[in-house]
Protein backbone atom coordinates (compact mmCIF):
# COMPACT_ATOMS: atom_id res chain seq x y z
CA UNK A 1 0.00 0.00 0.00
CA UNK A 2 2.82 2.43 0.82
CA UNK A 3 4.53 1.71 -2.49
CA UNK A 4 1.32 2.23 -4.45
CA UNK A 5 0.65 5.44 -2.51
CA UNK A 6 3.98 6.80 -3.75
CA UNK A 7 3.79 5.47 -7.30
CA UNK A 8 0.13 5.37 -8.33
CA UNK A 9 0.18 8.64 -10.27
CA UNK A 10 3.11 7.42 -12.36
CA UNK A 11 1.46 4.04 -12.93
CA UNK A 12 -1.78 5.65 -14.11
CA UNK A 13 0.18 7.82 -16.52
CA UNK A 14 2.08 4.81 -17.84
CA UNK A 15 -1.18 2.89 -18.35
CA UNK A 16 -2.63 5.83 -20.33
CA UNK A 17 0.48 6.08 -22.48
CA UNK A 18 0.94 2.34 -23.06
CA UNK A 19 -1.88 1.79 -25.56
CA UNK A 20 -1.00 4.64 -27.96
CA UNK A 21 2.64 3.48 -27.80
CA UNK A 22 1.66 -0.04 -28.90
CA UNK A 23 1.94 -1.78 -25.53
CA UNK A 24 -1.63 -3.05 -25.27
CA UNK A 25 -0.77 -5.77 -22.75
CA UNK A 26 0.60 -3.19 -20.35
CA UNK A 27 -2.39 -0.93 -20.98
CA UNK A 28 -4.84 -3.48 -19.54
CA UNK A 29 -2.65 -5.37 -17.08
CA UNK A 30 -1.45 -2.29 -15.20
CA UNK A 31 -4.97 -1.05 -14.36
CA UNK A 32 -5.87 -4.56 -13.17
CA UNK A 33 -2.76 -4.68 -10.99
CA UNK A 34 -3.71 -1.32 -9.48
CA UNK A 35 -7.41 -2.06 -9.00
CA UNK A 36 -7.30 -3.25 -5.39
CA UNK A 37 -5.19 -0.27 -4.35
CA UNK A 38 -7.50 2.21 -6.09
CA UNK A 39 -10.47 0.51 -4.43
CA UNK A 40 -9.04 0.33 -0.92
CA UNK A 41 -7.61 3.86 -0.97
CA UNK A 42 -10.92 5.35 -2.13
CA UNK A 43 -9.63 6.58 -5.51
CA UNK A 44 -12.75 5.34 -7.25
CA UNK A 45 -12.80 7.86 -10.11
CA UNK A 46 -9.31 6.71 -11.14
CA UNK A 47 -10.50 3.11 -10.77
CA UNK A 48 -13.40 3.68 -13.21
CA UNK A 49 -11.32 5.60 -15.75
CA UNK A 50 -8.39 3.19 -15.76
CA UNK A 51 -10.67 0.18 -16.34
CA UNK A 52 -12.23 1.82 -19.37
CA UNK A 53 -8.73 2.17 -20.81
CA UNK A 54 -8.03 -1.45 -19.90
CA UNK A 55 -11.11 -2.84 -21.69
CA UNK A 56 -10.18 -1.12 -24.95
CA UNK A 57 -6.61 -2.42 -24.78
CA UNK A 58 -7.58 -6.01 -23.92
CA UNK A 59 -10.07 -6.13 -26.79
CA UNK A 60 -7.48 -4.72 -29.17
CA UNK A 61 -5.03 -7.42 -28.12
CA UNK A 62 -7.68 -10.10 -28.61
CA UNK A 63 -7.33 -11.48 -25.08
CA UNK A 64 -10.79 -12.79 -24.19
CA UNK A 65 -9.91 -13.78 -20.61
CA UNK A 66 -8.24 -10.41 -20.05
CA UNK A 67 -11.20 -8.55 -21.55
CA UNK A 68 -13.53 -10.43 -19.19
CA UNK A 69 -11.38 -9.52 -16.19
CA UNK A 70 -11.43 -5.86 -17.19
CA UNK A 71 -15.22 -5.88 -17.65
CA UNK A 72 -15.60 -7.46 -14.21
CA UNK A 73 -13.31 -4.90 -12.58
CA UNK A 74 -15.14 -2.11 -14.37
CA UNK A 75 -18.38 -3.51 -12.94
CA UNK A 76 -16.96 -3.50 -9.42
CA UNK A 77 -15.91 0.12 -9.79
CA UNK A 78 -19.33 1.10 -11.15
CA UNK A 79 -21.04 -0.50 -8.13
CA UNK A 80 -18.90 1.60 -5.78
CA UNK A 81 -19.99 4.67 -7.76
CA UNK A 82 -23.64 3.46 -7.45
CA UNK A 83 -24.02 3.14 -11.22
CA UNK A 84 -25.85 -0.16 -11.02
CA UNK A 85 -27.21 -0.47 -14.56
CA UNK A 86 -23.73 0.19 -15.94
CA UNK A 87 -22.25 -2.29 -13.48
CA UNK A 88 -24.65 -5.10 -14.39
CA UNK A 89 -24.01 -4.56 -18.09
CA UNK A 90 -20.25 -4.82 -17.59
CA UNK A 91 -20.56 -7.90 -15.39
CA UNK A 92 -22.88 -9.76 -17.74
CA UNK A 93 -20.43 -9.15 -20.58
CA UNK A 94 -17.67 -10.60 -18.42
CA UNK A 95 -19.80 -13.63 -17.50
CA UNK A 96 -20.62 -14.38 -21.14
CA UNK A 97 -16.93 -14.39 -22.06
CA UNK A 98 -16.00 -16.55 -19.05
CA UNK A 99 -18.69 -19.12 -19.80
CA UNK A 100 -17.41 -19.33 -23.34
CA UNK A 101 -13.94 -20.02 -21.97
CA UNK A 102 -15.23 -22.56 -19.42
CA UNK A 103 -13.48 -20.73 -16.57
CA UNK A 104 -15.39 -21.71 -13.42
CA UNK A 105 -13.25 -19.65 -11.03
CA UNK A 106 -13.71 -16.49 -13.08
CA UNK A 107 -17.45 -17.15 -13.34
CA UNK A 108 -17.66 -17.45 -9.57
CA UNK A 109 -15.90 -14.12 -9.09
CA UNK A 110 -18.20 -12.37 -11.55
CA UNK A 111 -21.36 -13.93 -10.09
CA UNK A 112 -20.24 -12.81 -6.65
CA UNK A 113 -19.90 -9.25 -7.95
CA UNK A 114 -23.34 -9.48 -9.58
CA UNK A 115 -24.69 -10.60 -6.20
CA UNK A 116 -23.04 -7.57 -4.61
CA UNK A 117 -24.77 -5.34 -7.17
CA UNK A 118 -28.15 -6.93 -6.33
CA UNK A 119 -27.49 -6.51 -2.62
CA UNK A 120 -26.54 -2.84 -3.02
CA UNK A 121 -29.85 -2.30 -4.81
CA UNK A 122 -31.74 -3.98 -1.95
CA UNK A 123 -32.68 -7.18 -3.81
CA UNK A 124 -31.44 -9.71 -1.28
CA UNK A 125 -33.33 -12.66 -2.74
CA UNK A 126 -31.60 -12.20 -6.11
CA UNK A 127 -28.30 -11.77 -4.30
CA UNK A 128 -28.89 -14.95 -2.27
CA UNK A 129 -29.59 -16.94 -5.45
CA UNK A 130 -26.39 -15.71 -7.08
CA UNK A 131 -24.26 -16.33 -4.00
CA UNK A 132 -25.57 -19.90 -3.79
CA UNK A 133 -24.30 -20.38 -7.36
CA UNK A 134 -20.96 -18.92 -6.32
CA UNK A 135 -20.64 -21.37 -3.42
CA UNK A 136 -21.36 -24.31 -5.75
CA UNK A 137 -18.68 -23.16 -8.20
CA UNK A 138 -16.09 -22.54 -5.46
CA UNK A 139 -16.71 -25.99 -4.03
CA UNK A 140 -16.38 -27.50 -7.51
CA UNK A 141 -12.90 -25.98 -7.93
CA UNK A 142 -11.87 -26.51 -4.29
CA UNK A 143 -11.28 -22.83 -3.52
CA UNK A 144 -11.53 -22.50 0.27
CA UNK A 145 -11.05 -18.72 0.27
CA UNK A 146 -13.79 -18.40 -2.32
CA UNK A 147 -16.05 -20.61 -0.23
CA UNK A 148 -15.41 -18.43 2.83
CA UNK A 149 -16.31 -15.30 0.90
CA UNK A 150 -19.50 -16.89 -0.41
CA UNK A 151 -20.49 -18.07 3.06
CA UNK A 152 -20.07 -14.55 4.42
CA UNK A 153 -22.18 -13.20 1.56
CA UNK A 154 -24.84 -15.81 2.32
CA UNK A 155 -24.85 -14.66 5.94
CA UNK A 156 -25.29 -11.04 4.86
CA UNK A 157 -28.23 -11.90 2.60
CA UNK A 158 -29.87 -14.26 5.10
CA UNK A 159 -29.86 -11.74 7.93
CA UNK A 160 -31.43 -9.11 5.67
CA UNK A 161 -34.13 -11.67 4.91
CA UNK A 162 -34.68 -12.24 8.66
CA UNK A 163 -32.94 -15.60 9.16
CA UNK A 164 -30.40 -14.42 11.73
CA UNK A 165 -29.49 -17.78 13.28
CA UNK A 166 -28.66 -19.36 9.93
CA UNK A 167 -26.74 -16.19 9.02
CA UNK A 168 -24.62 -16.55 12.18
CA UNK A 169 -23.82 -20.17 11.31
CA UNK A 170 -22.67 -19.25 7.80
CA UNK A 171 -20.53 -16.38 9.06
CA UNK A 172 -18.87 -18.40 11.80
CA UNK A 173 -17.89 -20.98 9.19
CA UNK A 174 -16.61 -18.18 6.94
CA UNK A 175 -14.56 -16.71 9.81
CA UNK A 176 -12.92 -20.08 10.47
CA UNK A 177 -12.01 -20.59 6.81
CA UNK A 178 -10.62 -17.06 6.42
CA UNK A 179 -8.55 -17.41 9.59
CA UNK A 180 -7.22 -20.79 8.48
CA UNK A 181 -6.30 -19.26 5.12
CA UNK A 182 -4.72 -16.16 6.65
CA UNK A 183 -7.00 -13.69 4.88
CA UNK A 184 -7.04 -10.53 7.00
CA UNK A 185 -9.36 -8.79 4.55
CA UNK A 186 -11.78 -11.70 4.57
CA UNK A 187 -11.80 -11.75 8.37
CA UNK A 188 -12.55 -8.00 8.48
CA UNK A 189 -15.52 -8.40 6.14
CA UNK A 190 -16.92 -11.26 8.22
CA UNK A 191 -16.68 -9.16 11.40
CA UNK A 192 -18.68 -6.48 9.57
CA UNK A 193 -21.42 -8.99 8.78
CA UNK A 194 -21.39 -10.37 12.33
CA UNK A 195 -21.76 -6.85 13.68
CA UNK A 196 -24.81 -6.29 11.51
CA UNK A 197 -26.38 -9.62 12.53
CA UNK A 198 -25.87 -9.03 16.26
CA UNK A 199 -27.26 -5.50 15.96
CA UNK A 200 -30.33 -6.83 14.14
CA UNK A 201 -30.83 -9.36 16.95
CA UNK A 202 -30.60 -6.64 19.62
CA UNK A 203 -27.28 -8.01 20.90
CA UNK A 204 -25.58 -4.62 21.03
CA UNK A 205 -22.53 -5.52 23.12
CA UNK A 206 -21.67 -8.29 20.65
CA UNK A 207 -22.31 -5.90 17.76
CA UNK A 208 -19.95 -3.30 19.24
CA UNK A 209 -17.21 -5.89 19.71
CA UNK A 210 -17.66 -7.16 16.13
CA UNK A 211 -17.54 -3.68 14.60
CA UNK A 212 -14.40 -2.85 16.60
CA UNK A 213 -12.77 -5.99 15.26
CA UNK A 214 -13.86 -4.95 11.77
CA UNK A 215 -12.54 -1.39 12.19
CA UNK A 216 -9.17 -2.63 13.45
CA UNK A 217 -8.86 -5.08 10.57
CA UNK A 218 -9.56 -2.49 7.89
CA UNK A 219 -7.24 -0.02 9.59
CA UNK A 220 -4.36 -2.51 9.52
CA UNK A 221 -4.99 -3.11 5.83
CA UNK A 222 -5.18 0.56 4.88
CA UNK A 223 -8.78 0.17 3.70
CA UNK A 224 -9.88 3.67 4.58
CA UNK A 225 -13.46 3.49 3.37
CA UNK A 226 -13.90 0.14 5.13
CA UNK A 227 -12.58 1.67 8.35
CA UNK A 228 -14.92 4.66 8.03
CA UNK A 229 -17.93 2.46 7.32
CA UNK A 230 -17.10 0.26 10.32
CA UNK A 231 -16.87 3.38 12.49
CA UNK A 232 -20.26 4.57 11.26
CA UNK A 233 -21.86 1.23 12.11
CA UNK A 234 -19.98 1.07 15.41
CA UNK A 235 -21.46 4.42 16.38
CA UNK A 236 -24.98 3.20 15.65
CA UNK A 237 -24.52 0.12 17.85
CA UNK A 238 -22.87 2.16 20.62
CA UNK A 239 -25.84 4.52 20.67
CA UNK A 240 -28.24 1.58 20.95
CA UNK A 241 -26.05 0.14 23.72
CA UNK A 242 -26.53 3.35 25.70
CA UNK A 243 -23.18 5.11 25.11
CA UNK A 244 -23.99 8.20 23.02
CA UNK A 245 -20.66 9.96 23.62
CA UNK A 246 -18.67 6.98 22.36
CA UNK A 247 -21.04 6.85 19.38
CA UNK A 248 -20.33 10.49 18.53
CA UNK A 249 -16.59 9.88 18.84
CA UNK A 250 -16.84 7.00 16.36
CA UNK A 251 -18.83 9.16 13.94
CA UNK A 252 -16.35 12.04 14.22
CA UNK A 253 -13.51 9.66 13.35
CA UNK A 254 -15.51 8.32 10.41
CA UNK A 255 -16.25 11.83 9.15
CA UNK A 256 -12.57 12.77 9.07
CA UNK A 257 -11.83 9.84 6.75
CA UNK A 258 -14.89 10.33 4.52
CA UNK A 259 -14.18 14.03 4.08
CA UNK A 260 -10.60 13.22 3.08
CA UNK A 261 -11.98 10.74 0.52
CA UNK A 262 -14.59 13.29 -0.65
CA UNK A 263 -17.15 10.50 -0.22
CA UNK A 264 -20.92 11.13 -0.28
CA UNK A 265 -21.37 9.00 2.85
CA UNK A 266 -19.87 11.94 4.76
CA UNK A 267 -23.29 13.60 4.61
CA UNK A 268 -24.87 10.54 6.24
CA UNK A 269 -22.43 10.73 9.13
CA UNK A 270 -22.92 14.49 9.48
CA UNK A 271 -26.64 13.86 9.85
CA UNK A 272 -25.97 11.24 12.55
CA UNK A 273 -23.86 13.74 14.44
CA UNK A 274 -26.41 16.52 13.98
CA UNK A 275 -29.35 14.46 15.25
CA UNK A 276 -27.31 13.15 18.21
CA UNK A 277 -26.28 16.60 19.42
CA UNK A 278 -27.56 17.49 22.85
Amino acid sequence: MAWFESEHAVLLAVADAAGPAGFDGHAWQLPLAMADFLHLSGRWHDWVTSQRTAIVAARKQGDRAGTALCHCESGRAAIRMRRYAEADQELLQALELQRGLGDLTAQADTLRTLAWSSEQQGDYRAALHRVAQVLELQRAVGNLAGQAGALNNLGWCLTHLGDHEKALDRCREALRLHRDGGSLLGVAYVWETLGFIHDAMGQYAEAVDSYRQCRDGFRRLGNRYGEADALRSLGVSLRKAGDPEAAREAWRDALVILDELDHPDADVVRELLRTSAG
